[in-house]
């Protein structure tokens, strides 16, 4: 970017303002969050105050809740710090929609390569490219939670994952065809000529 080229600031600020307003946005949330409710932030403390060791209460969760032991050995000490708390939950909060975006970019990136192969019919490129974005899309967004986690669920957001595949694949077919159609048009009138 040049010195003073406001062309290109406004470009990048165009570009970039959704991601740069969701930041704050999560930022300024968390600063005035409260960590003495909700989650297991008051099981925590309760824990702490008492006066059991971190030992004695991963042997008591491991009893109630093996699959979190882990992961409790370290957010427990975090609860007596909660500014870092709500640092650290900025950051994993911030970060993992970026990977998981990440991640959908560069499968949908990398698949685009089928439609160069054209060697393949029509039929075929699709039902591939179609087959590999499903094994992308569908774990992400059941991780991310933009389906609810049940089968129904599940073959609901695949129902709309198929319908918004279709009308885009139909929509870019149409308008594929026209641009043929206008090629062809031009090359006979040239041979006309």
């Amino acid at each position: 970017m040049l010195k003073g080229d406001t062309g290109a600031k406004r470009t990048w600020f165009y570009e970039n303002g959704a991601f740069v307003a969701a930041a704050l946005a999560a930022v300024l949330w968390h600063v005035v969050l409260s960590t003495n409710v909700g989650d297991d932030m008051v099981y925590f403390k309760t824990l702490l105050d008492g006066n059991s060791s971190l030992g004695e209460i991963l042997a008591h969760r491991y009893e109630t809740w093996s699959s979190r032991m882990v992961i409790e050995a370290v957010l427990i000490p975090l609860v007596h710090c909660p500014l870092l708390w709500k640092i650290l939950d900025i950051v994993i909060f911030t970060s993992l929609p970026v990977l998981l975006c990440g991640l959908l970019g560069v499968g949908f990136a990398a698949s685009s390569v089928i439609w160069e192969m054209e060697s393949w019919s029509l039929v075929r490129q699709t039902g591939v490219y179609f087959f590999i974005i499903s094994l992308i899309m569908l774990p992400i967004a059941y991780v991310a939670y933009w389906m609810e986690h049940s089968v129904a669920g599940v073959l609901g957001y695949f129902g709309v994952f198929v319908l918004i595949f279709a009308v885009i694949w139909g929509i870019q077919f149409a308008i594929g065809k026209r641009n043929v159609k206008k090629m062809n048009e031009k090359i006979s009138e040239e041979k006309q000529d």
